[in-house]
């Protein structure tokens, strides 16, 4: 009788682990999918039903059919996962996935997958920026440039104190341009 007793102790409280588990995944903005050794889908959390659209049927089913972009089937099949893949998400148009990968066991799979469309818009964005104000910058120098270019040209006929500021000017204006150069590089 102790022994039974022990043993629904021991199963009650691997079912409370179980259950802690799940719901601590289930919390996660991440996703999570767990596949067998395979590469079957055998469960996912809220977050990965969510981000690639997963229905109750697709349980069971190869990942590597329901996710056939190129990039990730060589990303599934190498031996190594240090690095994350970074994708277009198939079940989302104009979002992106990153997925993590780390195999246990006996070859079964355990996948993170993230959604990184905000920071792929904002990667985008810093060099647009960067674009539009070495464009804006460079349209007024280069017209001070010009005019400071012909002013100097005259410089014999103008006085020794407006000379040597149009001469700091037209150095500082170079300055300026070459600032802008190195950041449109």
């Amino acid at each position: 009788y102790r022994v039974q007793r022990d043993h629904r102790k021991q199963i009650q409280n691997y079912r409370d682990i179980v259950k802690r588990m799940r719901s601590s995944t289930e919390a996660l903005n991440d996703g999570i999918i767990l596949l067998d050794t395979y590469g079957n889908i055998q469960w996912w959390n809220t977050a990965a039903r969510d981000l690639l659209r997963l229905r109750k049927e697709d349980i069971g089913q190869l990942l590597t059919n329901l996710l056939r972009e190129p990039a990730f089937i060589k990303f599934y099949n190498k031996s190594s996962h240090r690095d994350p893949l970074t994708l277009d998400n198939p079940a989302r148009v104009g979002h992106h996935l990153q997925i993590a990968m780390t195999v246990f066991g006996k070859g079964e799979r355990l996948l993170l997958l993230r959604d990184v469309t905000r920071l792929q818009q904002l990667e985008q964005m810093r060099p647009d920026f960067v674009a539009n104000a070495s464009h804006e910058l460079k349209t007024p120098l280069t017209v001070l440039k010009g005019h400071l270019e012909n002013i100097l040209t005259f410089a014999d006929n103008l006085a020794p104190p407006v000379e040597k500021a149009m001469v700091s000017m037209n150095n500082q204006t170079t300055r300026m341009n070459n600032l802008v150069n190195d950041l449109l590089l």
